[in-house]
């Protein structure tokens, strides 16, 4: 079930604004401190926007975060603070392990803002930001978003058909023949609905013209000032992160400055990635007060 939220139905300019700053802060760097306020912020919002879904989502990404975690304590041996040693010599150091979490919980993350995004940055509002400077990329990208969700909806009501009529197979083979079937129904709806779509618009006349654009958003003082908040938080903890205000080293040794400056830094930054959250309680309270 899709919900919205007061930021959702700010203009899309601001929604993509705050989603690359967020999610740009998030993967530049591997300061635990601001992983951990990432990913509550993309859990929270989450489920702001879907509610229990977030549980069910965040089980995909665990297994890849789970591997990569594993992955690198194997194959990274830097640090200077050795656990144990493999059967091969190598070391296994505390710096890589806890490197590999960082890289863990960074990729959960990304994938759930990314998530957020799908559900937020809607196709209409992709033709709106990039339709004057890009139409024919807005055009594609905005098709591609249609064509995936349809597909796993089309794949959905497929495999539940196909198990109304004949059951749950049991076995490999017959798994492996059924999900065949499935897939060969699926690829010739998809061929056919876009053979339809290419009917349609060649129909209307689509790059035959001069192209025309009509939007239903408009860029209020409201959007002016979340977007004038984004871009200033997002300026002052780049400002931070190049002067080394805000830091964490792994290899070869754990080294962190923190202080003042750098709870003054996670302080924005939890700003920054609450925002959504704390603007739709503030327009609930508006809305009660009147």
């Amino acid at each position: 079930m899709k919900r919205t939220d007061a930021f959702y139905r700010q203009n899309p300019i601001v929604n993509l604004s705050w989603f690359i700053s967020v999610m740009l802060f998030t993967m530049l760097g591997f300061d635990p401190v601001m992983l951990i306020i990432s990913l509550s912020a993309a859990l929270v919002y989450g489920y702001v926007l879907s509610g229990g879904e977030i549980l069910k989502s965040i089980k995909y990404p665990l297994p890849l975060a789970a591997f990569t975690a594993v992955l690198n304590p194997l194959f990274n041996h830097r640090g200077q603070t050795v656990i144990a040693y493999f059967s091969s010599g190598n070391p296994l150091t505390l710096e890589s392990v806890l490197f590999g979490i960082a890289e863990g919980v960074m990729l959960i993350a990304v994938m759930l803002w990314f998530s957020s995004f799908n559900r937020v940055f809607t196709s209409d509002k992709t033709a709106y930001v990039f339709g004057r400077i890009m139409p024919q990329s807005a055009m594609l990208f905005t098709i591609s978003q249609r064509f995936f969700s349809r597909l796993l909806s089309d794949g959905r009501r497929m495999v539940e058909a196909k198990a109304a009529m004949s059951g749950y197979e049991k076995g490999i083979v017959p798994r492996m023949k059924n999900a065949a079937s499935i897939l060969i129904a699926l690829i010739n709806k998809t061929l056919e609905g876009a053979v339809d779509t290419a009917d349609s618009m060649y129909a209307r006349g689509c790059g035959t013209v001069k192209r025309t654009s009509f939007s239903v958003f408009y860029f209020t003082y409201r959007d002016g000032v979340l977007l004038g908040l984004i871009v200033f938080l997002s300026c002052l903890l780049l400002a931070f992160k190049l002067k080394g205000l805000i830091s964490f080293v792994y290899f070869p040794c754990i080294d962190a400055h923190g202080g003042m400056t750098a709870s003054i830094a996670y302080l924005l930054y939890a700003l920054l990635c609450f925002m959504p959250v704390i603007y739709d309680v503030w327009e609930d309270m508006e809305w009660r007060r009147r």
